[in-house]
């Protein structure tokens, strides 16, 4: 007779697989007789897990996922005596290459604003994350602050248009998610949004030298010139807007309204 004993691997081993990539750990033992041959991982026996199947000594997983990093444990045991079972350990660690899981959204802003971009990158080891603006790296200044998760161009300009990217990067690959800026100068963009200078008067102002119309009128159409609004606050006598602005020349442009006290 003689005692289990494990000839392959001679010493424990630590083993870096990549995520999704396929796991084979080897256990070959000797002993008269025959040893049986065990696998457990972090001190579970693995002889009925849904994740791993056994090639005749030896543990195999198709397809590894986070979940399977830890310490595995071959036992080979051959019944002779308190010293007839040899075990050795692998240390499994599961790396997975960086992926950006949100992609950025176009937008479009006017000058001046401040534009916000949102990026979620994920991996192991945690990747870094670079910001780029038509192809360049980002540096930190008074007007571009970022994180690994979030850009903001303060006082945007024509300067600040094109395309920004996320990437994301850990050593076992990269990944990346882009998105382009529009940006448009004071006045009407292209969504129909009204800039923040133009701000409706009081009423009187509002019809001054505008064509008449029967007094008190719900939902009538009226022509507004634009060209010398000062940008004023909103009184609290102002009409209630009740569509969105519609432009058919420059300075100026139509809405329906009603007046706030009936």
């Amino acid at each position: 007779s003689e005692a289990a004993r494990i000839i392959y691997p001679p010493a424990p081993r630590s083993i870096m697989v990549t995520k999704g990539q396929r796991l084979v750990l080897e256990c070959v033992a000797s002993g008269i007789p025959t040893p049986l041959v065990t696998w457990a991982k972090d001190g579970q026996d693995l002889s009925f897990h849904n994740n791993t199947r056994f090639l005749l000594s030896n543990l195999l997983i198709d397809a590894v996922s986070d979940g399977d990093s830890g310490t595995y444990i071959c036992r080979a045991d051959n019944g002779m005596g308190s010293a007839s079972a040899a075990t050795v350990l692998y240390d499994v660690q599961v790396f997975e290459p960086p992926q950006v899981t949100v992609e950025l959204q176009q937008q479009e802003v006017v000058y001046g604003e401040t534009v916000r971009f949102t990026c979620q990158a994920r991996g192991k080891p945690t990747p870094s994350v670079m910001w780029l603006h038509n192809s360049w790296p980002l540096a930190q200044s008074s007007r571009h602050r970022f994180t690994s998760r979030v850009l903001r161009v303060l006082n945007v300009g024509p300067q600040d248009e094109g395309l920004y990217q996320c990437m994301a990067e850990n050593g076992l690959g990269s990944s990346h998610a882009s998105a382009r800026l529009v940006t448009v100068s004071t006045g009407i963009s292209s969504g129909k949004r009204l800039p923040s200078i133009y701000r409706p008067l009081s009423p009187d102002k509002v019809l001054k030298d505008q064509p008449p119309i029967r007094s008190g009128a719900t939902g009538a159409m009226l022509p507004l010139d634009c060209s010398e609004l000062p940008g004023q606050i909103l009184p609290a006598d102002a009409p209630i807007i009740l569509s969105q602005p519609r432009t058919g020349k420059a300075d100026s442009y139509e809405l329906t309204w009603r007046p706030r006290h009936e």
